[in-house]
């Protein structure tokens, strides 16, 4: 379980601190972009008003131990990149989750997330290995990985509708 108390993940060029509301709008605005919501699995809120409820609950599950989810700035000027979140925590099988606005890739912060959530998972918890989901067909968020030295589940790839609730195929990756 990763304690509210250890909040902040610094990186060479990143903040990475638990999620509040004071992105939202950004938050927001991004959720609309196509690209970016290509390779979303579900849908988020259709209202500001119902993004706030969904950062007050995640809050609540940050409190809690229940999750870890992250909101990531860009160190030099605190510009918002968008967020990131360790899943199953009380797992032996944690699962990392990124999703990085669009005008902010190309410059390998995905990289950079992944290798701070592995260091906080293995700083943190006890884990048999640790779980990132993809679909096939998300090229970048692939690279990403397998730069780290992850490896493919190759018994795990199911079909999953994305945001736009077109069939993609969703695979696993796993390190340890």
């Amino acid at each position: 379980m990763i304690s509210e108390k250890k909040s902040l993940i610094q990186t060479e060029r990143l903040l990475i601190e638990y999620i509040n509301k004071l992105y939202i709008n950004d938050i927001f605005d991004e959720k609309n972009n196509p690209e970016v919501n290509e390779y979303l699995s579900n849908q988020s809120a259709k209202t500001i008003e119902d993004l706030a409820q969904w950062i007050e609950s995640v809050m609540g599950k940050n409190g809690k131990g229940e999750i870890a989810q992250f909101q990531v700035l860009k160190k030099e000027d605190n510009e918002f990149i968008w967020l990131c979140v360790i899943k199953k925590t009380d797992t032996m099988h944690p699962e990392i989750w990124l999703r990085i606005k669009q005008s902010a890739w190309w410059k390998w912060y995905g990289k950079e997330m992944v290798s701070a959530l592995i260091c906080r998972i293995k700083k943190y918890m006890t884990y048999e290995y640790i779980v990132y989901e993809t679909f096939e067909d998300n090229v970048w968020s692939r690279k990403i990985i397998e730069s780290l030295g992850w490896v493919q589940n190759n018994e795990y790839k199911v079909e999953k509708n994305n945001y736009y609730g077109k069939p993609l195929m969703h695979i696993q990756y796993r390190i340890r």
